[in-house]
């Protein structure tokens, strides 16, 4: 039997649309995030603690980890639901598919959504080490973190204008109606 492949035409997102809807993504979950955090940090650990130079070490410990907890829950039923996108991503007229035209199930769109956070994860994980390993920590993230730079900047140079994350996990960006 003869498998028939059929190339579906998609006007795909280039990088403007898509950074424009990262932007108002990352100001909605950032304004959640940050009173999130601070309540966290005051009524959650030590009350004694929030302050001075402790209070800013841990802000900027969980400050990330919290933003991306926020984000995984505040994208994860847009993208999976007939939205297909975030807020950003609606306003900006795109949306998440998979290659075949389909929506992503939840385990892909997770993935596809921690993927960029590597590099912040590394960092977290430093803070918890031994001082010998740091600099081999250091080496890993620089290497990692220049890869999904590169992966964020992709769409720019590529004809699907597809992101690193989107080869990885098979997906792509789109515009126009559902």
């Amino acid at each position: 039997m003869r498998s028939v492949y059929m190339e579906i035409n998609y006007k795909y997102a280039g990088l403007g649309r898509r950074f424009t809807a990262l932007i108002i993504d990352y100001t909605i979950v950032g304004i959640i995030s940050l009173p999130v955090t601070l309540w966290f940090i005051e009524y959650i650990l030590k009350p004694q603690l929030f302050i001075g130079i402790i209070a800013g070490f841990y802000l900027l410990v969980y400050y990330p980890l919290i933003f991306l907890i926020t984000y995984l829950i505040y994208s994860i039923n847009p993208i999976t639901s007939r939205w297909q996108g975030t807020l950003g991503k609606r306003i900006t007229g795109i949306y998440v598919i998979n290659q075949d035209g389909t929506k992503l199930t939840k385990t892909k769109m997770l993935g596809r959504s921690i993927f960029p956070y590597i590099t912040p994860f590394m960092l977290f994980i430093i803070l918890f080490t031994s001082f010998d390993e740091v600099i081999l920590y250091i080496h890993i993230i620089i290497v990692i973190h220049a890869i999904v730079c590169i992966g964020f900047i992709m769409p720019a140079f590529t004809p699907k204008k597809v992101a690193l994350h989107d080869i990885i996990f098979k997906t792509y960006v789109v515009g126009g109606k559902l």
